[in-house]
């Protein structure tokens, strides 16, 4: 099979795009917004959409393992799609198991149809004028929001909003308000500025860090159960032919799954190893604590060496991404010699049956392998499985992070979440 060769250099670049667009987009869709601004991370201009500064997003992504939401139900390949989604605000509204678990009546989805179609046309209308200006022309214009949304995009969600309240019923509204709350509220403590607003302290910070790092950890352990699995489901000639198919990849494919499916944590990048930055992978290669030690000292220089690299482009300096490269090519070395040979190998395996089961997620490669009707099937079954374990970890999780808020900092919480989403002052009127 021929396979384009991608340099190692671009492989890390993207680990790093595929994270940045994780930290500005994972929680509750807030940035949706037309012409993106850059930031520097790792090599690359990383897009930032308007309304959140380079500084914000690194901020954000550096609290804590970013927590992108587990949805309630899960949606099978061959499952009916939900419509696109033109605005942040009730869209869930748009899935079809969530209109069929608040009860949507046939007449009020012809109506939310039509609103779809109306709002996705005038998006795309919208899209269209920005594109045809000048970038001189679309730089001021994004300017002119002055760190917010476009004024379009605003007055667009506001339309939608009370067109969708007009149709919906007072109960079904707050099914979906409830639903939203604990996500919305979790995504937002990761800005620094509502945690000042509403008095979170260093204490506070702490919690919810490592309830953030122990949920990961949770769905990491569950996605490496599920490639293991499904592993075991193959023969072995389709085993046998995995590793034409996975080898196009990359060896960044399988953490960018998990990355973009889980959250992942920047400043833990091991050089040439980034599955090593999850903790289910540690515990399963037994590492001593002298081990994770000398580990550790390799991320936190990768980490540094990272960051002194992005400043030193944001200032203007020269670029040092060859000095960079050069290092973490001799670091990949020193991480083999850290690890044992019978470690290496199990970590070799884990992240290989991660990438299979990556492959196996397009129905091309599947046929490839000579997958049976019967073998899909399973396949369906044990992702369905897999994402009620994520969400039920999900939902423990958030409670957790919002139960180590006061009444008073969640009630606060409320009121920003009601005025940023439906429009609502802090007494709850229109």
């Amino acid at each position: 099979m021929a396979c384009d060769k991608v340099p190692s250099s671009m492989l890390r670049t993207v680990a790093m795009v595929v994270f940045a667009l994780v930290a500005s987009s994972a929680f509750a869709i807030e940035n949706h917004d037309g012409k993106p601004n850059f930031c520097i991370v790792g090599e690359e201009r990383v897009k930032v959409l308007p309304g959140r500064t380079a500084s914000d997003t690194i901020a954000r992504s550096r609290f804590a393992p970013m927590w992108r939401p587990v949805p309630k139900f899960f949606q099978a390949t061959d499952a009916e799609s939900a419509l696109p989604v033109p605005s942040a605000t009730y869209a869930m509204i748009w899935q079809p198991q969530w209109q069929e678990e608040i009860g949507v009546s046939a007449e009020q989805r012809k109506t939310l149809l039509a609103i779809n179609t109306s709002a996705l046309a005038e998006a795309s209308d919208q899209a269209v004028g920005f594109k045809k200006l000048s970038p001189e022309q679309q730089q001021a214009e994004v300017k002119s929001w002055a760190g917010k949304s476009a004024p379009w995009r605003r007055k667009l969600d506001n339309k939608i909003r009370v067109q969708i309240e007009s149709v919906l019923t007072p109960q079904q509204l707050q099914t979906l308000r409830d639903f939203s709350f604990p996500r919305y509220a979790v995504g937002s403590l990761y800005d620094a500025e509502t945690r000042r607003e509403i008095d979170v302290s260093p204490h506070q910070e702490d919690q919810l860090r490592r309830i953030a790092e122990e949920r990961l950890a949770l769905l990491q352990a569950v996605s490496i159960d599920q490639a293991g699995k499904q592993w075991g489901m193959l023969t072995p000639v389709q085993q046998a032919s995995l590793p034409e198919l996975v080898k196009c990849q990359g060896p960044t494919s399988a953490i960018l799954s998990i990355a973009w499916e889980l959250g992942f944590d920047l400043d833990r990048l091991v050089p040439g190893y980034p599955m090593l930055a999850a903790a289910p992978v540690r515990e399963h290669l037994g590492l001593s604590a002298a081990q994770e030690e000398q580990l550790n000292a390799i991320t936190e220089e990768s980490a540094a060496r990272r960051e002194n690299t992005r400043q030193e482009k944001l200032s203007g300096k020269a670029a040092t991404s060859d000095t960079l490269s050069k290092w973490e090519a001799t670091a990949k070395l020193q991480v083999e010699a850290i690890l044992t040979p019978r470690q290496l190998a199990t970590f070799n395996e884990i992240e290989f049956r991660r990438k299979a089961a990556l492959a196996l997620g397009y129905p091309e490669k599947r046929e490839k392998v000579g997958m049976t009707e019967q073998q899909f099937a399973a396949f369906q079954r044990l992702d369905k499985e897999t994402h009620q374990r994520r969400y039920r970890i999900d939902c423990e999780m958030l409670a957790r992070a919002l139960g180590s808020l006061s009444p008073r900092q969640q009630e606060r919480l409320r009121e920003k979440i009601d005025r940023k989403f439906y429009g609502k002052t802090v007494t709850g009127s229109e």
